[in-house]
């Protein structure tokens, strides 16, 4: 599998440095990546992925959304994920201050103007927790993962599965996709 750089995004790093850990330099971190695979018949099939890490309010976040429809969208299957730090769905979190709808507004807003949607998902109903004794213990829903029309197509049983991760804050996702067979026309 070979990794291109985008070049069109200021906010941009290097392909290859996808160490998320790091303390950003400006409101938003958006890495993102072209991968090309030649498939079994050695034809390429290309993908984007764009790995997220937004802020924690909702004012930091705004530029986030702003970044992310600046992307120049790819006209080939597309994948975002990673830390949005934000819900996107009143159920998505359990304790703590409740969400409000307003808090929605920005995050879904951002996904129906980019024409993305959330991945399907396996295990964990949540993917972060504040790691408190049990009456102040927080989960919530923070780590997404949302595919474009094309990836769908391309890889139409792919999955996102977070795993219970003991070393941090955050669940583990492992997207599992396997490009689509086209096995031609049916002779009746």
């Amino acid at each position: 599998m070979e990794a291109v750089a985008d070049e069109d995004s200021t906010q941009i790093r290097d392909c290859f440095d996808l160490d998320l850990s790091t303390e950003p330099k400006s409101q938003t971190k958006l890495d993102r990546a072209k991968f090309v695979e030649d498939d079994d018949n050695g034809q390429e099939k290309a993908f984007c992925i764009t790995f997220i890490y937004g802020f924690n309010t909702l004012d930091e976040r705004k530029s986030l959304w702003t970044d992310v429809l600046s992307l120049k969208l790819p006209m080939k299957p597309w994948i975002l994920l990673h830390d949005f730090n934000d819900v996107f769905n009143l159920e998505d979190k359990t304790r703590g201050n409740p969400i409000q709808y307003s808090d929605l507004l920005d995050s879904s807003q951002c996904l129906a103007q980019a024409h993305v949607e959330t991945l399907n998902k396996t295990s964990s109903t949540f993917t972060w927790t504040n790691y408190q004794d049990s009456f102040s213990r927080i989960y919530s829903k923070i780590d997404h993962a949302f595919v474009n029309d094309d990836w769908g197509n391309l890889f139409p049983n792919s999955t996102a599965h977070f795993g219970w991760e003991v070393i941090s804050y955050h669940y583990s996702c492992v997207i599992n996709a396997k490009a689509a067979v086209n096995i031609g026309v049916k002779p009746f």
